[in-house]
């Protein structure tokens, strides 16, 4: 039983890390772009 919640409680922790990651993976994409279209905008 004490196992088994510190599975339960692992797999949960990792969804949510992976939520996460995901999460700031995609506002990372966002700020990225923002910045190389700046950049863009300059060179013309």
């Amino acid at each position: 039983m004490n196992i088994k919640s510190g599975l339960n409680r692992y797999l949960e922790t990792s969804q949510w890390a992976t939520d996460s990651f995901i999460c700031i993976g995609d506002i990372g994409k966002f700020v990225i772009s923002r910045l190389l279209g700046r950049v863009k905008g300059r060179k013309k």
